[in-house]
């Protein structure tokens, strides 16, 4: 689903309302949170970011610039009204285009700080991670977790603790001098 403004935003903002959720592909629902924002820094795509993770935290997966003026939303389940808001924030110029998210941003955001609690007892087990960030990948947020040595047994070892799809486990190893 595409947006870029002008009449395809007033006519979807019509047909759904301005804050309603459909049900996400699959059942369930994408409850509104908060007061919805009324402006965005132009071009602020981080401030698009936290206005969409503020007002959908269990649909909103994130937000990935594509080009000057234009950037993907992905979005756990169809939930139309997300990108209804995101093009009303980022102005008629500005192309939104809705991406599938199988994670909200949220949920990815909790596990990367329970990893990060976790991280002197993963080090005790021998999992030897090293950082970790968020990073966007095709089906959507993932918890970047670097893994130094890098082992089967250690991605394994994570998978099995946090779960599969919810990671993206990297050799983060020493940098040589050069």
């Amino acid at each position: 689903m595409r947006a870029s403004g002008g009449v395809a935003t007033v006519a979807l903002a019509a047909v759904l309302g301005g804050s309603a959720c459909l049900p996400p592909l699959g059942g369930g629902t994408c409850p509104v949170a908060g007061s919805e924002p009324v402006s965005v820094p132009l071009d602020d795509l981080a401030g698009l970011r936290d206005a969409l993770e503020a007002r959908f935290p269990t649909c909103f997966g994130g937000v990935v610039r594509t080009g000057p003026s234009s950037a993907d939303i992905y979005v756990v389940g169809s939930h139309a009204p997300v990108l209804v808001l995101a093009q009303q924030l980022m102005g008629p110029t500005f192309t939104i285009a809705m991406r599938a998210s199988d994670h909200a941003l949220a949920d990815v955001r909790a596990l990367k700080a329970q990893i990060d609690a976790d991280a002197d007892e993963l080090h005790a087990a021998g999992i030897p991670t090293q950082d970790t960030g968020i990073r966007m990948v095709a089906e959507g947020p993932r918890v970047l977790v670097g893994l130094w040595p890098y082992t089967q047994a250690g991605v394994t070892a994570l998978e099995a603790r946090y779960g599969t799809g919810w990671m993206d486990i990297q050799a983060y190893g020493p940098v040589e001098p050069g």
